[in-house]
């Protein structure tokens, strides 16, 4: 017993070392106990009914769901570590640990972090897949992946000078890169969906950008514009978890559509020749599964592949009907 109210105290004053001010309170049973007179009503919640474990509550001035609480709780499991020395006896077989928010968040971190980049990890193939296969042309995939790029650095970029006003959640970097992902695929997708359309109506050059932009452009802007006030709109809920959420969500769908209206079409200017041949098939080869030719190389040029397919066949049966007759007639 004498050891583990030793060690309490001593605790104590490496938590006042350790953390200064940012300790608020630091509630000791034993102190509590040897209040005159004593305390017993408020410490005997402390203690269970056995008389076999105790809790020690420390309060710390911080967030929980920043990296500085993750920080504090590494630094309070060090401070743990320095002092149990005091408890290793024969006699009292007594184990100190840490818990709590600050202890858990970097778990949770670790965690949510790892889940997320397995789910990007999965989507972003998919959503290759699906957009060539909206759009039937593989080089324009170029577009979405170099904005996803340009998104995440001047998203995070601007995120940096946010960090000077409010403490930024652990989990907010790996949901806006999240969102960056799926908001720069969705708004090429309408982008590259209507330069395709435009192609195959015989106009290019520079008047097809302008019609893209005029077009597609307006319904990225009132997609981006709507999710941006409703994630800005986070800021006014009194967390810090939730108002980094809204400010990093809404900062990467505005970058997003930024990037979209503006270098996204200068793509298409700079290198007019490579990507308006997305208006031409891709000429996937005949043994490939007729759905997969059509999403790739269009409904109407397999059409014609397979009348060309029959047209071939045809003559070859004709050739060799004609060349068995000669034979017999030699």
């Amino acid at each position: 017993h004498s050891q583990v109210v030793k060690y309490s105290y001593a605790l104590h004053h490496g938590l006042e070392e350790e953390f200064g001010d940012d300790l608020v309170r630091f509630t000791n049973y034993f102190a509590l106990m040897d209040a005159k007179p004593p305390l017993e009503v408020i410490a005997g919640n402390m203690i269970n009914e056995r008389n076999t474990s105790v809790v020690l509550p420390v309060v710390l001035k911080v967030d929980f769901a920043t990296k500085a609480a993750q920080d504090y709780g590494v630094r309070l499991q060090n401070v743990l570590s320095k002092y149990e020395h005091l408890l290793d006896s024969a006699e009292t077989h007594v184990t100190s640990y840490a818990n709590g928010i600050p202890i858990m968040i970097k778990s949770v971190t670790e965690n949510t972090q790892r889940d997320l980049g397995m789910m990007d990890a999965i989507v972003i193939p998919i959503a290759v897949l699906v957009m060539g296969c909206t759009v039937g042309s593989l080089r324009l995939m170029i577009l979405p992946i170099a904005c996803v790029g340009l998104t995440l650095v001047t998203s995070f970029a601007l995120m940096y000078f946010v960090t000077f006003v409010m403490d930024v959640s652990v989990t907010t970097p790996s949901l806006m890169m999240s969102l960056s992902i799926a908001m720069s695929f969705d708004y090429n997708l309408f982008i590259a969906s209507r330069f395709v359309e435009e192609l195959r109506t015989g106009i290019s050059g520079p008047y097809t950008i302008a019609t893209v932009v005029r077009t597609a452009g307006a319904t990225i802007v009132v997609s981006g514009v709507s999710l941006v006030v409703s994630l800005l709109g986070l800021i006014f809920f009194p967390m810090d978890m939730l108002r980094t959420f809204g400010v990093g969500c809404g900062l990467c769908v505005f970058m997003a559509m930024l990037v979209a209206l503006t270098f996204t079409p200068a793509l298409l200017l700079s290198f007019p020749t490579f990507f308006e041949a997305a208006a031409k098939p891709n000429i996937m080869p005949r043994y490939f599964p007729r759905p997969l030719r059509v999403a790739f190389n269009g409904q109407e040029y397999v059409e014609a592949d397979e009348k060309q397919q029959d047209a071939e066949s045809s003559r070859a049966a004709s050739c060799r009907g004609y060349d068995s007759k000669s034979s017999k007639n030699g």
